[in-house]
């Protein structure tokens, strides 16, 4: 097609998702619904047993990788937790071999549906680069919504794994971006600049909450009936501060006084007994709750509105779509200055932005909130409607169809 040609037939794009449950499998999932409302024909690749597999939806939905399920349940006692830090090694190796032989599947099912565009998946293991590669040689083009480019837990790659990563990023045109500053980064360490787009990260729109449903929430979380409640939501790793927020919490000055309820799985590099330890020396009328596990779907919408705060003590970000989704059902929000947050929180006027890692700073935001309800709610109403009709899916779809159609 010439440039500037406006082609006559639908764009064929094929969306791999590995991941079954989570807020990738969400982005993907919106996103899809999203690219075939404005006419592209869309079909997604994912893993089996995904949980929207029964959500109504206008695309072409395929369950085909058999991988592992990332929010397996985490033991709760000690010796439980060292034994599977025993098997790990053995574990990994296995789900090595797996990944390779389920994404040379995958790789020979896309060759044969012969989309014109590929989204390819966070890139978890650099070796996918070679089948990147047998895609771009039988002319399909690749790009990527980039949620993360680097391991933010850990430091240190071989020069082989960087190498492999220069060179799948390099495949990408264009590759999206949810934030500025995750762009900008990525610009610096990878180059590609001319390869790189900006898009808004779309709104939460599958999980919904009715005022009947606060006492679920409340039975479930082992909640007093009507306690005033703050929350953080997400997966649990260190990048996200969770340890701030517990220091934080005896300094939170509000009558009544509120229960602080920290919940989301635990990824394998976050220290759960040291933070279980760590909320035990505070448990002196501080009131906390942390529930170490993965919040059913049925649960996150009402849990989200349940919150008079939601929190996101974050240490270092690209972009949170937890934090979308208490946006979009309009949350006030607390928020550290890094990444992407606070580009989606305007200080004042959607939410709160703190400095990350002030315990003083962060309670001193989350009792102004308790404090002037009103306000509160304002915010959160305002943070909802930018969420919802500034950052619709429908408009992300369009910013990336024009891009590949440029």
């Amino acid at each position: 097609m010439r440039s500037g040609e406006k082609r006559q037939d639908p764009l064929r794009i094929a969306i791999i998702e590995p991941e079954a449950a989570g807020g990738l499998a969400h982005f993907s999932f919106q996103l899809a619904g999203g690219l075939t409302e404005c006419g592209a024909k869309v079909d997604l690749l994912a893993a089996k047993g995904h949980e929207l597999a029964d959500e109504p939806r206008d695309f072409e939905m395929h369950e085909v990788l058999r991988l592992w399920n990332k929010f397996e349940t985490v033991p709760k006692g000690g010796a439980a937790r060292r034994l599977r830090s025993i098997v790990r090694p053995i574990r990994r190796l296995r789900r090595g071999i797996r990944y390779y032989f389920e994404w040379l599947i995958l790789t020979r099912r896309i060759i044969a549906l012969k989309p014109d565009v590929v989204f390819f998946p966070t890139v978890r293991f650099p070796s996918v680069y070679w089948f990147a590669r047998m895609m771009k040689r039988r002319g399909i083009r690749l790009t990527q919504v980039c949620h993360e480019f680097q391991n933010r837990e850990k430091t240190g790659a071989s020069l082989l794994s960087r190498w492999m990563r220069q060179r799948i990023y390099e495949t990408f045109d264009p590759i999206f971006f949810l934030a500025e500053s995750a762009k900008s980064e990525f610009e610096e360490r990878f180059g590609c600049r001319e390869a790189t787009r900006l898009i808004p990260h779309g709104p939460q729109m599958l999980f919904k909450a009715t005022d009947a449903d606060a006492r679920d929430v409340e039975r479930y979380f082992g909640l007093e009936r009507g306690a005033r409640l703050v929350l953080f939501f997400g997966v649990l790793r260190p990048s996200k501060g969770v340890s701030d927020l517990v220091d934080a919490w005896p300094l939170v000055d509000a009558e009544p006084k509120p229960v602080l309820l920290v919940a989301g799985h635990p990824a394998k590099t976050f220290d759960l007994s040291g933070l279980e330890r760590q909320i035990e020396e505070r448990a002196d009328g501080s009131r906390i709750v942390l529930r170490h596990e993965y919040i059913p779907n049925s649960l996150v919408g009402p849990l989200l509105s349940r919150a008079e705060v939601v929190v996101f003590p974050y240490r270092t970000a690209a972009a949170s779509g937890a934090l979308s989704a208490a946006q979009s059902l309009g949350r006030p929000v607390v928020v550290t200055s890094v990444g992407g947050l606070a580009e989606c929180v305007g200080d004042g006027e959607t939410g709160l932005v703190v400095p990350a890692g002030s315990a003083e700073e962060l309670a001193r935001a989350i009792t102004r909130l308790l404090d002037d309800p009103e306000s509160a709610e304002r915010m959160g109403r305002q943070g909802q409607l930018i969420a919802v009709k500034e950052r619709s899916w429908k408009m992300v779809a369009r910013r990336v169809l024009d891009a590949l159609e440029a």
